[in-house]
């Protein structure tokens, strides 16, 4: 009998529940949604999480077009879906938990008797690392940006380079155009925003195969990107053997090993010059700052660059995320 936070999942069964993961000052309950769907035949345990940034919502509604539509004669082993992570910052529509202001994403795999963040990904993670054999991280860019849909898979050091292979392959499998592949090792990606306690970088270390599927914007449904992001589940469960048939890629996907992060020196008004999916040439001016009655800055590429993501709310202060850009990027069929 597989067992998940304690629940029986018998062969050939669908369930969904609420798990119990806090307490409020009042009294109140924290939960967060559970899902799971086991197949007629053994096989693999894919596990699928989404909003570890609780205003990022993509992933959700794809989570649950699959679960509702999957049979489990149609599975050969499981899906389990944890949609909501950070419940409390889903409720409020923020990033992070109010309670404690942590990076939910930067926390893994949590802290048993840690604030509640690091105690809901510590509850969460212990399941994952007992039971996974593949994991799918769903992000999104955070609202006021634009962003193309993209898998993010990591190299960390010290790891398993099998797994590693594995991930990249499992993300490219998910089907979309742009694909980061980003070594933790380098000087560019040691920030703790990219690379400390999260969720995927977290079971890489542990052997399960995983990467971050960042479906577009949050804050908003977009239809097109659910879309994507559906899909992209489908391919990884043929990919593993859990689904019959072969994954549906794109036909020229793009692979980035190094990214540029675009930051403006001057506080004003932003001026985007360029949008995700653009080349962009050595000194080409992405973007401006400007006043009531000026060009205060203009912000060049330092490199040729394939542009992931840019911001779209037009107020900036000093040092805030213009933009990334791939560099070194390739293609491959």
């Amino acid at each position: 009998m597989m067992e998940i936070f304690g629940i029986p999942i018998k062969t050939g069964k669908k369930i969904h529940q609420q798990i119990l993961v806090g307490e409020l000052a009042n009294g109140s309950p924290v939960y967060i949604p559970f899902m799971a769907v086991r197949g007629n035949l053994p096989g693999p345990v894919l596990w699928m999480c989404g909003a570890v940034h609780g205003d990022e919502l993509n992933g959700i509604f794809a989570m649950r077009n699959i679960y509702l539509k999957m049979r489990p004669e149609e599975v050969k082993g499981s899906l389990v879906f944890t949609p909501i992570l950070n419940p409390i910052a889903f409720a409020e529509r923020r990033q992070v938990c109010f309670l404690d202001l942590l990076d939910m994403d930067s926390r893994f795999p949590g802290k048993a008797d840690g604030q509640i963040t690091e105690r809901i990904a510590f509850q969460v993670f212990s399941e994952i690392k007992r039971i996974a054999n593949a994991v799918i991280n769903f992000h999104t860019w955070g609202p006021g940006n634009s962003s193309s849909p993209y898998t993010l898979s990591k190299i960390p050091t010290e790891t398993n380079p099998e797994i590693v292979e594995k991930s990249f392959h499992m993300a490219l499998s998910f089907g979309v155009k742009l694909n980061c592949r980003i070594n933790l090792g380098t000087t560019e990606e040691k920030s703790p925003e990219v690379a400390g306690g999260k969720l995927d970088t977290t079971c890489i270390k542990h052997d399960i195969p995983a990467f971050m599927a960042e479906m577009g914007v949050g804050g908003r449904w977009e239809d097109p990107n659910v879309a994507i992001a559906q899909k992209g589940i489908y391919n990884v469960m043929q990919f593993l053997g859990i689904k019959e048939g072969d994954p549906e890629v794109s036909g020229e996907q793009i692979i980035i090993p190094r990214r540029k992060f675009l930051r403006n020196t001057r506080g004003g008004l932003l001026e985007v010059l360029v949008q995700p999916g653009d080349v962009v040439r050595k000194g080409e001016v992405c973007a401006r700052v400007l006043n009531m009655w000026d060009i205060l800055e203009e912000l060049r590429a330092e490199e040729d660059m394939y542009m992931i993501g840019v911001r779209a709310n037009p107020v900036v202060s000093s040092g805030e995320r213009i933009g990334i850009g791939g560099v070194d990027y390739y293609a491959i069929n």
